[in-house]
């Protein structure tokens, strides 16, 4: 290592590196104030929350996890992660950790303290044999609770998380390849079951279609549909890992929707408007339907 960078060399390769000089880093703080966490729970929190973490340039305050009284959250604006998270310390305000060290944590052993520097501008971490300290996001927050859906009288969906899972990860590779980006699946319901389909609008016409019959709808006086974008759905029911029943609360096709397993994380999914999807769904429900009856 030097002052115009570093040189990894190994057998068969050689790598020039840049560095960057430990005081542009600025890692000095006072951290006096410990943050009592469960090391394993934090971590599971980090997991849990990444994969709904915004790149957006526009919103920065948004690149990241925030601890807020209890809660780990992390939003893109279109989906949001919430995991519930036992965190104790005076004064600890709304800390936003960058998306790097979220990775960075998740990755590692269980955190064994951590703590936030009196400025509120970074936290050190102690983990089994090394500190990490990460500067924090210098932005407020938005108010996460206000998009958390009221599901007194939702309807409710319980769907084997493997299945619902592979059909939407179907229809999304499927519809990414006719060249749709960006594309929603439906899923329409009654009192007996669920449909997921999803269509493409552009070039050669794509028409994909799921009958899932191993699904309890709870709630449903008629039928209904609700579309969400393919990859996000994917990806936030990819969270759920641990469980083998997923649970969607819909209180209407045009408001968040709340997606839970059997712990008390949760994820909360915006709809897509305008889809094509959900049409089919709930056409594609009722020819369903009336085949079931005729059979």
């Amino acid at each position: 290592a030097g002052a115009q960078g570093a040189t990894l060399t190994f057998p068969g390769g050689r790598y020039d590196l840049p560095t960057v000089e430990w005081e542009a880093l600025d890692p000095s703080g006072e951290f006096s104030t410990e943050i009592a966490v469960d090391g394993e729970a934090f971590r599971d929190g980090l997991r849990f929350c990444k994969a709904f973490v915004s790149y957006e340039d526009t919103r920065y305050y948004l690149n990241g996890v925030c601890l807020d009284e209890g809660h780990m959250v992390a939003t893109d604006g279109h989906r949001m992660g919430v995991f519930p998270v036992a965190l104790s310390a005076a004064e600890m305000g709304r800390p936003i950790i960058t998306t790097n060290t979220v990775a960075l944590l998740a990755a590692l052993a269980p955190a064994k303290a951590v703590r936030l520097d009196t400025k509120r501008q970074a936290m050190r971490f102690t983990l089994p044999g090394m500190t990490l300290t990460a500067k924090l996001i210098d932005g407020n927050y938005p108010d996460w609770r206000r998009v958390v859906p009221d599901t007194a009288g939702a309807i409710e969906i319980r769907a084997d998380r493997r299945v619902l899972a592979g059909a939407i990860n179907r229809m999304h590779d499927v519809l990414a390849c006719a060249g749709l980006r960006g594309h929603g699946v439906g899923l329409a319901y009654d009192a007996d079951g669920l449909v997921v389909c999803g269509r493409t609008t552009i070039d050669l016409p794509v028409l994909a279609r799921e009958y899932l019959t191993e699904t309890a709808t709870i709630g449903v006086k008629d039928p209904g549909s609700i579309e969400f974008n393919a990859r996000y759905l994917g990806a936030a029911l990819a969270q759920f890992d641990h469980d083998d029943v997923v649970r969607l609360m819909v209180s209407s096709p045009g408001s968040a929707a709340l997606l839970r397993g059997a712990g008390a994380s949760y994820a909360v999914m915006m709809p897509m408007r305008g889809g094509a999807s959900s049409d089919l769904a709930l056409s594609t429900l009722k020819d369903w339907t009336h085949a079931q009856a005729a059979a």
